[in-house]
């Protein structure tokens, strides 16, 4: 199978840099009337406190994406477990190679040509801390989402709880991948040639 879309032009380190977090707000602020949860704090400076805090948990995994050295991307993993991201977190070890994703993308450098070769850089690292499986759940009408989680070749698990959004109940739609599905799309991706210097851990 050909390698999937990539662009030279982005990149990806680990883990997001802490000051850079009013930046994300300002991205999810944007588009808070569509595609982020009531949950999510509307003050900077809680919001800053609270993703601070998720920062600190122990399996958190973070990543910034960058385009031609700018800041345009925020990628996140937290293990499934009893866990509530905004007040405490638990794993428990039946369900540590589970992971829950989330990404946000500033308006310009949405479009999939960007936002593919992004995802696919967040997928391999995600996979590379040992994780077997990821899921990102969606409101089921945030169509452009749902596009790109298709195109990295994630499938429907269906709907599930709705969440509030702008005080009205969303369903929530679930898109899941596996490492191995990942590992079989993307062969040319992975193989022992290929090293992407676009992944960087600092």
């Amino acid at each position: 199978m050909s390698r999937p879309p990539f662009n030279p032009h982005l990149s990806i380190s680990s883990p997001f840099p802490r000051e850079e977090l009013p930046a994300l707000f300002c991205w999810m602020d944007r588009i808070r009337d569509t595609a982020v949860g009531d949950e999510v704090p509307r003050d900077l400076n809680e919001f800053v406190e609270v993703y601070s805090r998720r920062m600190e948990f122990t399996d958190t995994h973070t990543w910034a994406v960058f385009k031609d050295g700018a800041l345009g991307g925020h990628l996140e993993s937290l293990p499934i477990g009893k866990m509530n991201p905004y007040d405490e977190f638990v794993i428990e070890e039946a369900l540590q190679y589970i992971a829950q994703a989330a990404v946000v993308f500033k308006r310009d450098l949405w479009g999939l040509k960007n936002t593919v070769p992004a995802l696919n850089l967040g997928l391999k690292s995600i996979f590379d801390t040992g994780t077997e499986t990821v899921f990102f759940p969606s409101f089921a009408d945030n169509r452009a989402l749902i596009e790109l989680f298709k195109a990295v070749g994630c499938s429907s698990l269906g709907r599930t709880l709705p969440r509030m959004r702008k005080g009205v109940p969303v369903p929530i739609e679930l898109w899941a991948i596996t490492a191995t599905e990942w590992e079989t799309r993307n062969g040319e991706f992975l193989r022992e040639d290929f090293h992407p210097a676009e992944v960087v851990a600092v």
